[in-house]
């Protein structure tokens, strides 16, 4: 499964919104007359019989050159924001174990957790195959899984079993319940159907109890 950044979304949004919050209102201080009330600021703002072209033109020494950096810094902001809109795999990181004192014990690779997540994944009644990545610190794991159900089982059950099964198998290797799970199903292909894919995102890991045997 792969994901992007959410966070730089988040936060260039958050930042045009400032933008448009700050141009709106010098605006409505300008329409409003607002220097009156306020001499201090009646120089950076215009007055409402001022026209568009004479403000313009008054600032043009450094008006024109800073919208023409500005432009030019956008284009560059909004490709480089388009290419993080492409979804990438999660990047994994050795697995640190230290004891309370902070002396490393071992390091574990993801792909050792990961091999046999999806080989315990695949028990599940109703799940034919699963892929299974996982990334983060071994108190904070993010579990991610790509699995295919067979078309005669009840794909929420096998799902939700699923989601334990992975749950339960990290607290059980790891001492502490994943961060979140996320899984990525996919109903078994026929000869005369097509695959048909659900994404389940965004959820916690629940609440562990038993010891991780589905029956």
């Amino acid at each position: 499964m792969r994901s992007v950044s959410g966070v730089l979304n988040r936060t260039s949004l958050a930042g045009c919104g400032l933008l448009i919050a700050a141009a709106a209102s010098w605006l409505l201080a300008s329409g409003l007359d607002t220097g009156r009330s306020w001499p201090d600021v009646a120089p950076l703002l215009a007055t409402a019989q001022d026209r568009v072209d004479s403000v313009i033109t008054a600032q043009a020494h450094w008006l024109l050159p800073t919208a023409a950096l500005a432009s030019v810094l956008a284009i560059i902001a909004g490709l480089v924001l388009l290419a993080m809109q492409v979804p990438r795999k999660a990047a994994a990181s050795p697995l640190r174990f230290s004891d309370s004192e902070g002396v490393l014990l071992a390091t574990v690779s993801p792909d050792v957790l990961a091999q046999a997540l999806s080989e315990r994944a695949e028990d599940v009644p109703g799940v034919e195959q699963c892929a299974v990545w996982v990334t983060g610190s071994p108190t904070s794991l993010w579990v991610q899984a790509d699995a295919t159900v067979s078309q005669d089982c009840e794909a929420e059950w096998a799902v939700a079993a699923l989601r334990r099964r992975l749950a339960d198998d990290v607290t059980t290797s790891l001492g502490a319940s994943p961060r979140q799970v996320d899984v990525l199903v996919r109903l078994e292909r026929s000869s005369n159907s097509r695959n048909v894919s659900q994404t389940v995102t965004g959820q916690h890991s629940p609440a562990i109890t038993g010891n991780g045997d589905d029956t």
